[in-house]
């Protein structure tokens, strides 16, 4: 894996696209590049809500799964046009999301680039928030 200069533009919206938040965060991380899979790793900051979590995106021909470990923990997997489940603990309680992914493009390749998902969540299949994240990579 090489170092490198990650930055993550998070996006939250109401289900109709209204009151959308938007964190960035730029960052230090890891990156390791092949024909099959792709690992992009980095700290999570007070900043994204995640302080104490090492978050990794593995990156394959079909799908992209993103694992959070550390003070929050759970994987995320996105598969344009399908529909995963996501185990959401919380202080309050656990959770189970669904994960419906609208559209992932990937543009990485071995010297860096782009990677983009779109989403929504729901909750007891009535969706409560439309997501993106845009990730760059660069050396």
């Amino acid at each position: 894996m090489k170092d490198v200069v990650i930055t993550v533009v998070g996006k939250q919206a109401q289900p109709d696209g209204s009151d959308e938040d938007i964190i960035e965060l730029v960052t230090e991380g890891k990156y390791e590049y092949d024909n099959s899979r792709i690992i992009i790793s980095y700290q999570e900051s007070e900043l994204t809500g995640f302080a104490g979590c090492t978050t990794m995106f593995t990156v394959s021909p079909d799908r992209i799964v993103l694992n959070r470990i550390g003070s929050e923990s759970g994987d995320m997997v996105f598969e344009a046009g399908k529909r995963h489940q996501y185990f959401y603990a919380t202080d309050a309680g656990d959770l189970m999301l669904g994960v419906n992914t609208i559209r992932c493009s990937n543009q990485l390749h071995e010297g860096g680039g782009n990677l983009e998902i779109s989403y929504l969540l729901d909750f007891d299949d009535k969706v409560f928030s439309r997501n993106s994240f845009s990730i760059g990579i660069r050396s």
